[in-house]
């Protein structure tokens, strides 16, 4: 099963990266300048998912992932960066 972050932009544009770390060694990333999905490959309970972008006016970022911190997480307009461990 594939990790999907989902990001929306809220009033406004911008634009997000997210990578997948497993034991320190990047595994996947993908980014979008959209609303919508980043596909990462199957994350597994102990790897990292590093989020870092920018909006215009603000973002919601969702991991279908049980994480620490949990999502969904809002972010205001400006600087989106943040890193999410994966619980299962």
């Amino acid at each position: 099963m594939a990790t999907i972050v989902n990001v929306i932009f809220i009033n406004g544009n911008g634009s997000l990266s997210a990578t997948l770390f497993r034991n320190g060694t990047e595994i996947d990333s993908g980014s979008t300048i959209t609303s919508g999905d980043i596909m990462l490959v199957d994350a597994l309970k102990g790897d990292t998912i590093s989020i870092n972008g920018a909006s215009a006016g603000g973002a919601q970022v969702s991991i279908n992932r049980v994480t620490d911190p949990p999502t969904p997480d809002v972010f205001v307009a400006g600087p989106i960066m943040s890193g999410y461990d994966v619980l299962i």
